[in-house]
């Protein structure tokens, strides 16, 4: 059931208020009434199914559950995280500034954690750079070496993606014919 929010519903007099309901009629664990109906997805974001959205819900309270592949998908995140560190530090050995596996994982952790805060930019483009430059100049890297670090892994990201970019436009422009 919807519970009152703790904002007042519109006047009665306001004709371009519908009256509240809740966001996802399907659902009966919605909580927070919607005082538009543009604010559920039915006008400004018509291809959000609420069906869709209980489903992920239920998918994610699925995993949730199940201990065994959320410990797994765990490590494999933990994995690649270590793996990120262990790339940074080759590199920056490589250049001839070797850091610590810590001091690695300390810039590969401020480099992750900026990257998800600047999600809405395409690729987290210079986000990711600055981070890398920023963390590394915590731990004693010059702006130089870790720059350079950080244009090494985009070219990784940019090598590694390409393919399956180019594999992605030739099935759409298939599809479109």
């Amino acid at each position: 059931m919807a519970r009152a929010c703790s904002a007042s519903p519109p006047p009665a007099s306001a004709s371009r208020w519908p009256a509240p309901r809740p966001c996802w009629p399907s659902s009966a664990t919605c909580r927070w009434p919607c005082w538009s109906a543009a604010w559920c997805g039915s006008r400004r974001w018509p291809a959000i199914d609420p069906a869709w959205i209980h489903g992920l819900q239920q998918s994610i309270l699925d995993l949730h559950a199940d201990w065994p592949r959320l410990a797994l998908a765990t490590l494999w995140h933990t994995g690649s995280w270590l793996l990120g560190a262990v790339e940074i530090a080759g590199v920056l050995a490589l250049l001839g500034h070797p850091v610590s596996l810590a001091d690695a994982l300390v810039i590969e952790s401020l480099a992750q954690a900026l990257r998800n805060v600047g999600f809405m930019l395409p690729g987290a483009l210079a986000v990711q750079e600055g981070a890398i430059i920023g963390a590394a100049a915590l731990v004693g890297v010059p702006p130089g070496a870790a720059l350079a670090v950080a244009l090494v892994r985009r070219t990784r990201e940019v090598c590694l993606s390409l393919p399956g970019l180019i594999a992605w436009q030739r099935a759409e422009t298939r599809a479109m014919r």
